[in-house]
């Protein structure tokens, strides 16, 4: 940025009085461009097997307990039930996943992995080990307020991300 940019920033936001800083120190800015950069990078390295980064979140929780329902699992990952239904849909039509009734409530599907949905458990972890572990060596020690303070702005609850640690 340039000394006129600077000059004609600053005029900007003293003659505005709705606008206090710029752009890029705006925080909904900053995070919209980080979660962009980081989504981008799993986007990249997940597509050769046929996985975004919010479907790779879904098989995790599974990874983790098999066979829970649709609205547990959007309680855990802070999903609305019209977006889960959607990334249900596209799982099951990939034959990572299937619904099966539960047991003794009918209105309600439990989510099971098929064998191709398990058997992605391994590359995709991997993937985002990678990735975690990239985001570590440059934030350094910086990083464990960064998870606590991103985490609290996502509304995540905390056990989760202690426990993930």
């Amino acid at each position: 940025m340039g000394k006129s940019d600077s000059y004609t920033n600053s005029l900007y936001t003293k003659y505005n009085p709705l606008v206090t800083q710029p752009l890029e120190e705006c925080f909904i800015f900053l995070l919209s461009k980080a979660n962009q950069q980081v989504q981008a990078r799993a986007r990249e390295r997940m597509v050769a097997h046929g996985i975004t980064p919010t479907q790779y979140a879904v098989l995790r929780v599974l990874w983790e307990q098999d066979g829970q329902s649709a609205a547990e699992l959007g309680q855990r990952l802070v999903l609305d039930a019209a977006t889960m239904v959607g990334i249900l849909d596209r799982l099951e039509q990939n034959n990572l996943l299937e619904r099966r009734p539960h047991p003794k409530d009918r209105r309600v599907n439990r989510v099971h992995l098929t064998k191709v949905g398990r058997a992605l458990k391994q590359p995709l972890n991997k993937i985002v080990e990678e990735i975690n572990a990239e985001l570590e060596a440059h934030f350094g020690r910086d990083l464990t307020k960064l998870r606590r303070v991103l985490a609290e702005l996502g509304g995540v609850e905390r056990e989760t991300v202690s426990s993930e640690r």
